[in-house]
């Protein structure tokens, strides 16, 4: 089964165990997990491989990536977990390697005696209403597409009018690389992204998850958000929406964007999501 939500639950029984993690995802349904906490010698490291769906197995390239990346990072131990069947060969470097193994019931045990059980509860009692264990959004595909294109051609045109030396000046020079080197990127990111079409933006019973293009997974739990706010206004025929996400950490408070408009999602749409799984704890405000 399907548990876009499985990493999230991997990072926090990581949390409880005392590792300070970052998470990175390699293609869908694989992620590595580094992370590293003080122990009496010092400071622990280690590296861990989560293997979900859509993948079907856990494969021997499964674990030669995973042993690739720990000989680079130079960490004390791998891992893996995993939710879909592990092959023999697999098995048998597993073995061979020392690859220590996290059961996912081990993480949901330890998930549900540090809340409690509420958690849990409280996802399957809205499992029962909406069907699905997360919402997640893919945002609309002509806007990225539409992006992706505009972007390339922007780009392609400043190449090849530097290329063709119709610029005046470095003034004029400093613009066609400045749109080189913003609009082919930016296109080329879009582009992606309109062809991947993942969910951009996960909310869950444990906090929002927001898959950047190109960058690291970011999640933000309920408990660690002190509010949210939004701002939306028109540009021209343009509206443009952003939340801002505000976190804890320590006595110090920073804050979060997520451009919903890029990815063509909707505001309120999301601003519901956001109290059904927080159940309604989150301070949502709108911007003047």
């Amino acid at each position: 089964m399907s548990s876009p939500e499985y990493p999230e639950e991997v990072l926090e029984y990581l949390k409880a165990q005392g590792w300070t993690t970052s998470i990175k995802k390699i293609r869908d349904g694989v992620h590595i997990v580094a992370g590293s906490r003080d122990s009496n010698s010092g400071s622990d490291t280690m590296i861990l491989m989560i293997v979900n769906e859509p993948e079907t197995d856990v494969t021997q390239d499964h674990i030669k990536y995973l042993l690739k990346v720990g000989e680079e990072k130079k960490t004390d131990t791998g891992g893996l977990t995993t939710k879909v069947p592990t092959t023999d060969e697999a098995q048998q470097a597993i073995e061979q390697y020392d690859v220590s193994v996290i059961e996912p019931s081990t993480i949901i045990s330890e998930i549900e005696t540090q809340t409690g059980g509420t958690a849990r509860k409280s996802r399957t009692q809205y499992d029962k209403q909406s069907n699905t264990a997360a919402y997640e959004t893919c945002g609309s595909r002509l806007r990225l597409s539409l992006f992706g294109i505009i972007s390339l051609i922007m780009g392609l045109g400043s190449l090849w009018l530097l290329l063709d030396g119709d610029f005046e000046g470095w003034r004029g020079l400093l613009t066609w690389i400045g749109g080189i080197l913003l609009f082919l990127p930016m296109g080329v990111v879009w582009t992606y992204q309109a062809i991947k079409y993942d969910p951009v933006l996960r909310i869950t019973n444990t906090g929002i998850i927001y898959d950047r293009p190109i960058r690291n997974i970011e999640s933000y739990k309920w408990g660690n958000i002190d509010k949210i706010e939004h701002s939306s206004f028109r540009a021209e025929r343009l509206r443009h929406t952003t939340i801002y996400i505000y976190i804890k950490e320590n006595d110090d408070q920073c804050v979060k964007t997520i451009q919903l408009s890029f990815y063509g999602i909707n505001l309120e749409e999301v601003l519901q999501e956001v109290e059904n799984y927080s159940d309604g704890s989150i301070s949502v405000d709108r911007l003047v």
